[in-house]
């Protein structure tokens, strides 16, 4: 079974279908799955989007700002 990646159907990132940084036609757009390699030939956007690492990052600033005093 191939790991796909949901992203929005008007642009192809997912970091449009996470709300990140949207794309002009994302209000009415809809998802599509997309392997890692089809995503890797577009270059539309970083790995980091959709491999887990942006999650991690944003999971990591939200502890260290929840621990400041």
């Amino acid at each position: 079974m191939k790991t796909t990646i949901t992203v929005c159907d008007a642009c192809l990132r997912s970091c449009c279908w996470k709300g990140i940084f949207m794309c002009d036609n994302a209000r009415g757009a809809g998802t599509v799955e997309r392997t890692p390699g089809q995503l890797r030939c577009l270059d539309r956007e970083h790995s980091d989007y959709w491999d887990g690492a942006y999650e991690q990052q944003q999971e990591a600033r939200a502890q260290a700002q929840s621990e400041e005093p």
